[in-house]
This record gives structure tokens, C-alpha cells and sequence, in this order.
């Protein structure tokens, strides 16, 4: 009987396992924060045989429900508690798990749940961290009926919110940095100087308007090939840690036309090149007018 007991317990245990496993991989894959918790509350559940969850968030001194699924879902988004509150308050506070068979026979927890109020029982919150492993928030399931968690449940659930916070500090680096980019483009696309951007091999990921007027070439033709292909000429210096303006000649249709160049190297934490910009601007003009100074003072110097 023992042995029945103890296998049923191990099977149980690596089914939980490999559950977490796949949840954090879906986690992983997602860059949205909002599509984070979603997922969570989809899969928290199945996890240990809950009936509905909840994921609070720590917003100033209150406690938000910003995502939900299962009974009562729709009047939970968006509640507010504060965070001293009891349950989830008392899962904040103490930072670890709180775990109720029967939380709902309680008028007062009902009181500060929604999802209690809607005729859930068992109450199951564990603490979500953020970063440094500041409060972020509690992520909860419950059950219709009373029932009371087991140790590796509490334990999947704690594997579950650790999964939860890292995947939604991925996500809100990767939102963070996108809106960077994106900023950095606009700015860098809608300037007087003509700006070529490449990654790190070398292709052409920021073609800006100036650079399509100076250069003669649509943006569209550009984007993914390297500068020298669409300019038939480097604007590289071969160097990194390149100098200075540099003068390079380029083909414009017909004609020869001069750029001053100036190069920035971008690298990633190691100090490996990761990309490079080139700003430049047509200076032929300017070139052919002092061309043209010194062919008048070499004509008047010989006479």
C-alpha cells in the first residue's frame, strides 16, 4: 500500500514537473507583458487542478487584479485592495504562500476576494518579485470546493511565480528597449544629415530620408544590403575606432559625389562590434567651390 502510495506520489511530482517545464518555455517565447499574465492564469490552473486564478499587481500601496480567468474573472479585473488588506495583502507582507482550504466560508476574506464572492473556496496565493526581489505582486488560484493544497502544489505554484517574474522582466526590457529604438529611429530618420545604420553584419537596417536625397537611393533598395553594394563604395573607415570626418566619393547616377563621413561604432557588452551608424552629408558644392579657389590662385600666382 505504501509503495502504491509513494509511486503514485513520484508520478504526480514529475507530472508537475514537466508541466512547469512547458509553461516556462511558453513564458519565454512571450515579449508582452500583458500576454505574460495572460498566459499564467490560462495555465496556473491545470497546473494543480485549481478551477480559476488571479494575478495581482503591487501598484503604489494597492493591489490590482490585471489579469484573470475562471469563474468570477470578470468582476475581479481591475479590483483594487490595499495592500495590507488580508490574503493577498497577508501573502505581500510576508512573501511567502498562503494557502486556505476553505477561505470562502470566511465573510471577511469574501469581503476583499472577488473571486471568493463568486463562489470559490479554496485559496491558494504565493508572492510574485521583481526586480532585486521587491514585492510585484500575488499570483492566486482557487477551487470551487474546499480543499486543502498539497506541498508540491505550493511548491509548483512557487516555481510557477518565479517563472512568472523573470519572464515578465524579460518582457518589459524587451518593451523598453523596443520603445528606445523606436524613439532613437524617428529622431534619427526625420534629421538633415544623411544616417545608415547596420547590424552587426553589416547590413542596412536604417536607410533615412536625407540618406535616400543625398545618395539617390530609395530606402527599399537598401534595407538588408551592405552599404557598399548599394553605393558601389564603403563607408567604413576599416577601422575600430575610426577618426573624424572622412571624405568618401560615392556615384550618383552619373556624377561623383563627395560625403563627409562620420562613423560611430554601437557594441554590445563584451565590447564585441554590434553595428555601426554613419552620418554624412553631400559636400561636393563646397568641394568644387574650393577647387575652384585654387585653380584662381594658381592661375594668378602664374601670371
Amino acid at each position: 500500500m505504501r509503495h502504491a502510495e509513494h509511486s503514485s506520489a513520484e508520478r504526480s511530482a514529475r507530472a508537475l514537473a514537466q508541466q512547469l517545464t512547458r509553461t516556462g518555455q511558453l513564458l519565454t517565447s512571450e515579449l508582452d507583458p500583458a500576454a505574460v499574465l495572460d498566459e499564467v492564469v490560462q495555465q496556473a490552473p491545470e497546473l494543480v487542478n485549481a478551477d480559476a486564478c488571479a494575478i495581482r499587481v503591487l501598484e503604489d500601496d494597492e493591489l490590482v487584479v490585471n489579469a484573470a480567468a475562471g469563474l468570477g474573472a470578470d468582476d475581479a479585473l481591475g479590483s483594487r485592495v490595499p495592500a495590507a488588506s488580508l490574503l493577498s495583502g497577508d501573502v505581500v507582507q510576508s512573501r511567502s504562500p498562503v494557502a486556505l482550504e476553505d477561505a470562502g466560508a470566511d465573510p471577511r476574506l469574501r469581503a476583499v476576494d472577488p473571486m471568493l464572492e463568486s463562489g470559490h473556496a479554496a485559496y491558494l496565493g504565493v508572492p510574485l518579485a521583481g526586480p532585486e526581489g521587491a514585492p510585484l505582486g500575488v499570483l492566486t488560484v482557487y477551487a470551487r470546493e474546499p480543499r486543502p493544497w498539497r506541498e508540491e502544489e505550493i511548491d509548483a505554484m512557487l516555481a510557477l511565480a518565479a517563472s512568472t517574474s523573470a519572464a515578465l522582466s524579460n518582457a518589459e526590457l524587451y518593451q523598453r528597449v523596443a520603445l528606445e529604438k523606436e524613439r532613437s529611429f524617428a529622431i534619427l530618420a526625420n534629421i538633415a544629415d544623411g544616417i545608415v545604420a547596420v547590424d552587426r553584419e553589416g547590413s542596412v537596417v536604417l536607410w533615412n530620408a536625407a540618406a535616400e536625397q543625398i545618395t539617390g537611393v530609395p530606402a527599399e533598395e537598401a534595407l538588408t544590403r551592405s552599404p557598399a553594394d548599394v553605393l558601389q563604395g564603403t563607408l567604413e573607415s576599416g577601422s575600430d575606432t575610426p577618426m573624424g570626418d572622412r571624405l568618401v566619393p560615392i556615384t550618383r547616377g552619373r556624377e561623383e559625389v563627395w560625403l563627409s563621413v562620420t562613423e560611430a561604432i554601437m557594441r554590445d557588452p563584451a565590447g564585441v562590434v554590434n553595428g555601426r551608424i554613419f552620418a554624412f552629408r553631400d559636400i561636393s558644392s563646397d568641394r568644387l567651390v574650393e577647387q575652384m579657389k585654387s585653380d584662381f590662385v594658381s592661375t594668378v600666382s602664374h601670371e
